[in-house]
């Protein structure tokens, strides 16, 4: 399953693995903040939680040793979503009713509208505003 797959699924849980200053500084919505070095004392609890259980940090090196060792805890959807940005961008993803990634928008017949691409969003197109 992908990322974009989890994030659509009902109330996956949100983990950011960082240092609480870390989080303190910006978090996804709805995240908990669980340590990278609590998370082998919590195992239980993450027994204990909502499933899919989806990790991130700040580059997605620490999410991605707690995912490993909550698999190898038995925890079988445990997932490295990688860094906040990225959290942000699945998030985006599987909420947005706007062309997926792997599709082109239609274009209007005989239009002389102009489409702009937006570099901040990879493969989203909009129509330009009409000039004038």
């Amino acid at each position: 399953m992908n990322l974009v797959e989890v994030f659509s699924q009902d109330n996956p849980t949100l983990i950011d693995v960082r240092e609480p200053f870390e989080f303190a500084m910006g978090h996804a919505p709805g995240a908990l903040n669980i340590p990278l070095g609590s998370v082998p004392a919590r195992v239980d609890e993450f027994r204990n939680m909502p499933q899919p259980i989806v990790l991130y940090c700040r580059s997605g090196n620490r999410s991605g040793q707690a995912m490993m060792f909550l698999k190898a805890c038995g925890i079988a959807e445990a997932y490295n979503a990688g860094s906040l940005e990225e959290v942000q961008y699945f998030q985006y993803e599987a909420s947005s009713t706007l062309y997926p990634l792997t599709s082109t928008p239609p274009l209007p017949e005989q239009s002389c509208d102009y489409i702009f691409f937006y570099p901040s969003v990879p493969g989203i197109r909009r129509k330009a505003p009409p000039v004038g």
